[in-house]
């Protein structure tokens, strides 16, 4: 790891946990601190590293242009997070008086387990619905004149005060039924938040931003320790999370499951030395934001239709030494679900 991604994870694990900064230096160069926020904004973190950089000691010297590019910044995420965080609410209140029981993932549910839940940068709104309420919840938005637009994975999307709502048909991006934890629960929730980073790890890329969400979870989500981790073995999610526990520790200065020095458990693996998470470290500060900053990656989004498509699976396919090593029963779904869905013409 460089000097400028260790500044740059220095920042952003002193606004996830609000404390300062140890050992950052004293004055860095301006070309140094413009790539610290050209990195920030790829990752989706500026709200957290613009926190970092507000606890750092008052010696350190921040550039005058950086420090108002980040303020500049805050205020547009804290703006687009009020945003979102009212148009959740509207929403889930509309689909409640219908009687229907929208439940909120990731996104501003997940702001909420943050210091600064206002810092977190939000985009779209995921909303779950029962199999049973799906269909209903798509004619309530049909009666309010909306355009619902179908995806290759069964959800639908709509647009609500000029925000995204991705509709999901399934609380949890796993293809196995087994060893499930019931919804809603601690259990359930680090679980669909940990297999969410799986899923886009396996194909065109994940962002910062997610690993510091799990982060947030894992420290303010009251789970049953022995619970989840049962849980990821029977999902057949536990070496992968094993890995996603090791970055979070070395990256992010979490506490996960798997801490250190607790005795060595035959059933979860618990207590074991974690695995090296230097190349998914590399993997994610490549891409950036789901993969969109990756150079060829970039162009491809924007020609747009089957090109994108085939650009997806054929991400997927190099990165199968990794699915196959963490999650190789997902790996065998997705496929699967890529070549009935993706390739399709739009």
């Amino acid at each position: 790891m460089s000097p400028l991604e260790q500044h740059f994870l220095t920042l952003v694990r002193s606004g996830l946990r609000e404390q300062p900064a140890e050992d950052f230096p004293q004055v860095l160069p301006l070309p140094h601190w413009q790539a610290i926020l050209d990195m920030a904004r790829k990752q989706t973190v500026t709200g957290l590293v613009f926190r970092g950089v507000g606890l750092l000691p008052d010696e350190v010297q921040v550039p005058d242009n950086i420090m108002f590019s980040l303020m500049m910044e805050a205020e547009r995420i804290k703006r687009q997070s009020a945003l979102v965080s009212e148009t959740a609410a509207e929403v889930c209140a509309r689909f409640e008086a219908a009687g229907l029981h929208p439940v909120v993932l990731k996104g501003p549910e997940v702001a909420r387990l943050y210091p600064d839940p206002s810092l977190r940068e939000s985009g779209d709104i995921d909303l779950y619905y029962s199999p049973e309420e799906f269909e209903k919840a798509c004619a309530v938005v049909r009666a309010e004149g909306r355009s619902l637009a179908p995806a290759s994975d069964g959800s639908v999307h709509y647009d609500w005060n000029g925000i995204d709502i991705d509709q999901h048909r399934q609380y949890f991006d796993l293809h196995t039924r087994k060893g499930l934890p019931p919804v809603p629960s601690a259990e359930a929730t680090l679980l669909m938040l940990s297999v969410h980073i799986l899923k886009h790890c396996m194909g065109a890329g994940i962002g910062l931003r997610q690993f510091c969400d799990m982060a947030a979870a894992y420290r303010s989500v009251p789970y049953d320790r022995e619970k989840l981790l049962a849980c990821y073995k029977a999902t057949g999610t536990a070496h992968w999370n094993r890995l996603l526990a090791a970055f979070l520790e070395r990256y992010l200065g979490a506490a996960t499951p798997y801490s250190a020095g607790d005795p060595v458990s035959p059933v979860t693996g618990a207590g074991e030395p974690l695995p090296d998470p230097a190349g998914l470290l590399a993997f994610v500060l490549a891409g950036g934001n789901f993969g969109h900053h990756d150079a060829a990656r970039e162009k491809v989004l924007k020609e747009g239709g089957l090109r994108r498509k085939t650009d997806t699976l054929l991400r997927f396919l190099r990165r199968l030494p990794f699915s196959l090593r963490y999650a190789p029963r997902e790996w065998l779904g997705e496929l699967a679900a890529l070549a009935r869905g993706n390739l399709r013409p739009e």
